[in-house]
């Protein structure tokens, strides 16, 4: 009876001893680290990686998931290698880097406008204010203590550096100032927002006149003209900036005057004299 005993106790020994073991062996076991291009990571094992998908599994799981490669920065392997899967945009290979250009602290370059027509990004409006900006200059430039690049070489070396309305906000001052080899930068916001819109009717009558052998009648014609009338607020907002510092030199915004649509161009035209460059 006593053997029986002692027999029991040690197979119930034993036992206890596998599980403590594979919990340790469990607790032990290293998995691979996925580091996300948004910072993020998470432990699992990787077991494929091809296309544009990685294959992997969350520890103490079967099921397989998948997570585009576009998502990953990197993958830390148990083994310890590590391998770069998607390299983020702001590492940017030497090949890649834009070319620049040596700094004329005389120069000074305008961007094209942010122009916003209730609340809508217009880039075609934003580059013809741009160059209403540069002409009104071309016409005072006796009065401006500063050269201005002129627009079109502006826009095809930000062009020809890959920069456009879409990423421009992703360059610092600074870079833009090298890229485009200017000391200066005029950045400039216009917000054009309609306020309301008034239809005017006007009446008119015309009398027509027929003749036949024996008599005349008169005809009269009631024609009915409707115009509309729309009314906009406009604020132009402009910044100089230092293109070595990026800080701001200059800044000034102004309520259009005018009611009319096409306002921004006499508000440009009033905060373009207020600029550290015109001399009175």
């Amino acid at each position: 009876m006593k053997a029986t005993i002692k027999t029991f106790g040690l197979l119930v020994l034993s036992f206890l001893m596998l599980l403590l073991s594979t919990s340790l062996y469990a607790q032990d076991k290293k998995y691979d680290k996925v580091i996300k291009m948004n910072g993020e990571e998470f432990n699992a094992t990787v077991t494929d990686i091809q296309g544009d998908n990685i294959t992997y599994v969350y520890p103490g799981e079967t099921l397989k998931y998948t997570i585009s490669k576009d998502e990953v920065y990197k993958i830390v392997f148990v083994s310890g290698r590590t391998q770069v899967i998607t390299q983020p945009s702001s590492v940017m290979a030497e090949s890649d880097k834009p070319e620049y250009l040596p700094i004329d602290q005389n120069l000074v370059a305008i961007l094209p406008f942010n122009f916003l027509a209730n609340g809508e990004y217009n880039q075609e409006e934003g580059f013809a204010a741009q160059s209403f900006n540069y002409s009104f200059y071309l016409k005072k430039q006796s009065s401006f203590n500063k050269k201005l690049q002129p627009t079109e070489t502006t826009n095809q070396l930000l062009i020809k550096a890959g920069i456009s309305s879409d990423n421009i906000r992703g360059y610092s001052i600074t870079e833009l100032a090298r890229i485009l080899g200017v000391g200066e930068i005029i950045k400039g916001t216009i917000n054009v927002n309609l306020t309301q819109s008034n239809t005017e009717y006007t009446t008119t009558e015309n009398k027509q006149h027929k003749y036949d052998k024996n008599k005349s009648t008169t005809t009269k014609i009631t024609n009915e003209n409707a115009t509309t009338k729309d009314e906009y607020k406009t604020v132009v907002d402009l910044t100089v900036f230092d293109g070595n510092t990026g800080g701001i030199i200059w800044n000034k915004n102004r309520i259009a005057f005018s009611s009319q649509r096409d306002a921004y161009r006499a508000t440009i035209r009033y905060l373009f004299k207020k600029t550290p460059y015109y001399n009175k």
